[in-house]
């Protein structure tokens, strides 16, 4: 008998695809996990990039000023200020003579407004005693003097004298108020005049058209759009003149708009128009000069393209016209400096016209009629006022 055959079975081996492993899910799952949450890690890291890049690229329009000067800060914010921060009144001026002779006008203009205010201030306290007199005895006397039978008499007589006596406190107040303010106008009047002489002195302007009563319309600060949503405006001795063949105008000028709680002031200090014959957009281009925390930057200047940005001024608009920004432009922008005075600057340049905010302290817009009269922001806005107009006579190159 043959001897049978063996075969060997040997187990078919299953293609490693058909493998089912569950340790080889699992890691599979696991991997997938990580690669997700390392994805959501570098999209939130690209995020937080991009607004660290956009907080940096954020206008700052303010700087803080050292013992060594301007120091630009990253983002600087502007101090908070109340509906209507106090004012800060100019430091009596020094004792003596003063050098300028304009200046003793003024002086002596300030000392008669002020004898004029003390006097009727003396005659305001008499008359208000004579009213409680009048008052007093007209109510008191006839009490004692009159019988009870004379009731009728005694309120006539009270109420005669109490009338007779308030008609002549408001004729008093009257004629004190139109006093103090027929002596304020001339004041002020004188004040305009020698602070004008002064500051234009040897300056070559000319042809000097308007005085203290001249305004600025509401209409008419709106075209320097850059201070946008202007509510009210008051102003005085709007000037036209020409320097050096440019018709320029300059007026005293406080602005505010109305943000829905209170009028906010958005500007106070010089507004001058000058003339140009530039080629520039009609949207124009806005050059603002940064202040500290004095200092009121305008809104519109966040609403255009920036065109150039550094610690001292920004430049906004189209960059078709940056040709404006000559080298002697530039040279003479480095001359103008903000300060404790000149607290900011606003140049808005269009076509045929070139529109400065020239933001000053209220040592220089308030009228210096109380203590002595210094002459040191006078003198200050001088200097200031000739660099302004020099640059601006340059767009007429």
């Amino acid at each position: 008998m043959a001897e049978e055959e063996k075969v060997e079975i040997v187990p078919e081996e299953k293609p490693a695809e058909d493998r089912f492993d569950d340790d080889f899910v699992d890691d599979k799952a696991a991997e997938a996990q990580a690669a997700k949450e390392a994805a959501a890690a570098a999209e939130a890291a690209q995020k937080a990039a991009q607004e660290e890049q956009e907080k940096k690229e954020e206008i700052d329009l303010h700087y803080v000023e050292e013992e060594e000067g301007a120091v630009a800060v990253d983002n600087a914010q502007p101090a908070e200020k109340p509906a209507e921060p106090q004012a800060v009144r100019p430091e009596p001026g020094p004792e003596g003579p003063y050098g300028d002779e304009r200046f003793q006008k003024i002086e002596d203009a300030r000392i008669g407004l002020q004898k004029i205010v003390k006097k009727w201030a003396i005659w305001k306290v008499v008359v208000v005693l004579a009213l409680f007199a009048d008052i007093f005895c007209a109510w008191l006397l006839p009490r004692n003097l009159l019988g009870d039978d004379q009731q009728v008499v005694k309120v006539v007589i009270g109420i005669s004298c109490t009338v007779v006596g308030l008609v002549g406190y408001f004729l008093f107040q009257f004629f004190n108020k139109k006093a103090e303010k027929k002596a304020m106008r001339a004041f002020v009047k004188v004040f305009y005049e020698m602070q004008n002489d002064y500051v234009f002195e040897d300056t070559g302007a000319s042809n000097f058209v308007g005085d203290v009563d001249s305004k600025v319309s509401k209409e008419e600060f709106a075209e320097m759009d850059i201070y946008p949503n202007v509510s009210q405006i008051g102003s005085r001795s709007n000037m036209t003149f020409t320097y050096n063949g440019m018709d320029c105008a300059i007026a005293d000028l406080a602005a505010q708009k109305d943000n829905g709680k209170y009028l906010q002031t958005i500007f106070v200090g010089k507004y001058l128009r000058t003339h140009n014959t530039a080629t520039v957009s009609e949207e124009g281009i806005a050059i603002y000069f940064k202040g500290g925390d004095r200092a009121i930057p305008p809104e519109g200047i966040k609403n255009r393209p920036i065109i150039e940005n550094n610690k001292r001024y920004i430049i906004v608009g189209s960059n078709a016209d940056k040709h404006l920004l000559s080298p002697k432009f530039r040279a003479a922008m480095k001359e103008i400096r903000t300060d404790k005075l000149l607290v900011d600057v606003a140049i808005l340049i269009k076509p045929g016209k070139t529109y400065w905010g020239l933001g000053y302290e209220d040592t220089l817009m308030i009228l210096p009629d109380r203590s002595r009269f210094n002459p040191t922001y006078i003198q200050e806005f001088k200097g200031q006022l000739k660099q302004i107009l020099d640059l601006a006579a340059m767009l007429n190159e």
